[in-house]
């Protein structure tokens, strides 16, 4: 389950379709995308679900919306809550890389 705007570009669309990606459109509050989360995982499969990071990194968190428990709940299934730690500096390595690059080829 991904955030609808994350299907706009056309590769990432592609690439999260091909890995059984599917957007929510978290304004509406999708039900059609509820519905489909529910059959994935009434077929055994997994269902991923990313709470919005850049929000909590400025506010803090925020009170969990309902929809993953739902799904537990009716499904009958586990729910396993991951951490990521890590990527947040992914790309300040590259930056950082970059601007090294760049400062050698200007001397």
């Amino acid at each position: 389950m991904g955030k609808e705007e994350l299907f706009r570009n056309p590769a990432m669309d592609w690439a999260l379709r091909q890995l059984g990606g599917f957007p929510v459109y978290r304004s509406t509050g999708d039900e059609w995308a509820l519905r489909h989360a529910e059959k994935v995982l009434q077929a055994g499969k997994v269902a991923g679900n990313v709470p919005g990071r850049h929000a909590e990194q400025r506010e803090g968190l925020k009170p969990a919306k309902t929809g993953v428990a739902r799904l537990a709940l009716v499904v009958g299934c586990p729910i396993q809550p991951v951490a990521l730690h890590g990527p947040q500096y992914m790309f300040r390595r590259i930056q950082h890389r970059r601007t090294e690059l760049r400062s050698l080829l200007e001397s």
